[in-house]
């Protein structure tokens, strides 16, 4: 698994075309592979209980690519602000993902002015279908270390 999630993370941040090397660290020899090629501007990974994972790209695609590799775009993603430090942003699957299929996107939303941060709660309707739920102007969520919701907050945009 720590294998994998380096090689995910390698792949994701790293825009060249790659081919499989050892890396060497403080907790030994890792061997890394590419799991998917011709993503632009990778921002976040959230890895499946299924296998494979989705990635968020910064211009507002959320893909999944399956444990093969291949990528497949999922629809539905909310309207996204790709401009200057906007983009499409995190992915986050808590843990009870298996049961309830509910996922998290954090994106520059645009609004009068400009942009702002906002979340969206989604659920996954087919596996290449997100359906949002609710979004907000502000807000935040908090998970613990196992990956179980502590907290989460959120307040509609000011008009």
């Amino acid at each position: 698994m720590r294998g994998t999630l380096l090689a995910a993370v390698v792949l994701a941040f790293v825009p060249c075309a790659m081919t499989a090397a050892e890396v060497q660290t403080g907790a030994g020899r890792v061997v890394v592979e590419p799991m998917a090629t011709g993503l632009v501007e990778p921002w976040s990974l959230a890895f499946l209980p299924e296998g494979g994972f989705l990635v968020t790209e910064r211009d507002g695609r959320l893909t999944r690519v399956d444990p093969a590799g291949e990528r497949h775009a999922v629809a539905g993603v909310p309207v996204v602000f790709a401009r200057g430090q906007g983009g499409l942003f995190d992915v986050l699957l808590p843990r009870d993902f298996p049961d309830r299929r509910e996922l998290y996107l954090s994106f520059a939303r645009p609004q009068d002015g400009g942009a702002g941060t906002a979340l969206a709660r989604a659920l996954e309707a087919a596996p290449l279908l997100v359906s949002a739920v609710k979004t907000a102007g502000f807000a935040y969520a908090a998970l613990d270390l196992e990956g179980y919701r502590t907290g989460a907050m959120d307040e509609a945009p000011k008009d």
